[in-house]
């Protein structure tokens, strides 16, 4: 038998042995969809996107610890996991300084069942200058090793984990498949930190990255408008407290927000009161927090009538930055 023949024998074979039992489905009722994360399925791919200094790294690394732990204060981002699990978070752009540093920060206050937990449950790679390639077979069956029987994978940062061009929908096609390969070997949710186009918020590179992606997402701060295409303060919409005061334009660079621009799996739930923000804290980590919107007939200019009428009794110009006292407030 030549080799074309023989390859075609093994694809058919390989065809045959997926055909769906229609009976069985027609008769039972499917199992449920197990999320890892909100929309990210096991066994699929993820993409976060964000600009440089936003909080990806953060929340990635955060992401892999409520995974891995189930334990007190392992989940101050509130992600409201159902299960647990392995978590491995590959890294491959910042050096393992960096990464204990932040690690510190995200465990201060664990009690020691937690740690412990954490210890068994969680793999930190700092992969910088490792040269890890997914377009090499070698690399993909050494990925698939290492996170076999794992729940989540992070791949920090996708530009860093393959030596294609990142433009090519052809190449980008070609990686995300071997990335989905290694996804459904070990059945885990593979999620791919990813940089954005210059200028712009949108995800950088070929349009194979997100459309072979089943789930797409990015970081909004209270400085970017919800389209993530032009930077403007929007601070002065949201308050930490119904009908409280509007924040103050400097305390914006702290909150972020995951938006979603692709959904494949499950349905996105309108929030009515009040949004699901996420705060810096000591140490950059990430805090869940609910940002209220600010009633749009009590207000005037970006600030309330009663703080615009405040600051025309005082002088001040209505665009003037508050006082770091009154920043301190926040």
């Amino acid at each position: 038998m030549s080799a074309p023949a023989r390859d075609a024998a093994v694809h058919l074979a390989a065809l045959r042995d997926r055909e769906a039992d229609l009976g069985h489905w027609l008769e039972h009722e499917p199992p449920p969809l197990d999320f890892v994360l909100a929309h990210l399925l096991a066994g699929t791919i993820g993409v976060l996107y964000a600009p440089g200094g936003r909080g990806k790294g953060f929340f990635l690394l955060q992401a892999a610890i409520a995974v891995a732990c189930r334990g007190p204060g392992a989940d101050p981002m509130e992600l409201g996991l159902s299960s647990h699990g392995r978590a491995v978070y590959i890294s491959a752009e910042d050096p393992s300084a960096v990464l204990h540093h932040r690690f510190r920060s995200m465990c201060a206050g664990m009690p020691p069942a937690t740690r412990e937990e954490l210890r068994e449950q969680l793999s930190v790679v700092p992969a910088y200058a490792l040269g890890i390639d997914v377009g090499s077979p070698a690399w993909c069956g050494a990925l698939a090793q290492y996170c076999e029987g794992a729940r989540l994978v992070v791949l920090d940062t996708f530009r860093r984990v393959h030596h294609e061009d990142e433009n090519g929908n052809g190449e980008m096609a070609d990686i995300m498949s071997r990335v989905e390969k290694i996804a459904a070997e070990t059945g885990a949710a593979i999620l791919l930190a990813h940089h954005v186009a210059k200028g712009g918020d949108s995800a950088r590179g070929a349009t194979a990255i997100i459309d072979n992606a089943r789930c797409g997402m990015s970081l909004v701060t209270l400085q970017t408008d919800i389209t993530g295409t032009k930077e403007t303060l929007r601070a002065h919409k949201f308050s930490l407290t119904r009908g409280g005061k509007p924040l103050p334009e400097a305390a914006a660079h702290r909150f972020v927000r995951v938006e979603y621009s692709k959904v494949n799996y499950g349905h996105i739930v309108e929030e009515v009161d009040g949004q699901r923000w996420l705060e810096r804290g000591e140490g950059g980590v990430l805090h869940a927090v609910t940002l209220y919107p600010v009633d749009a007939a009590g207000t005037e200019g970006g600030r309330t009538k009663k703080a615009k009428t405040e600051v025309l009794k005082s002088g001040r110009s209505d665009q003037a930055k508050p006082t770091e006292a009154e920043d301190d407030e926040w």
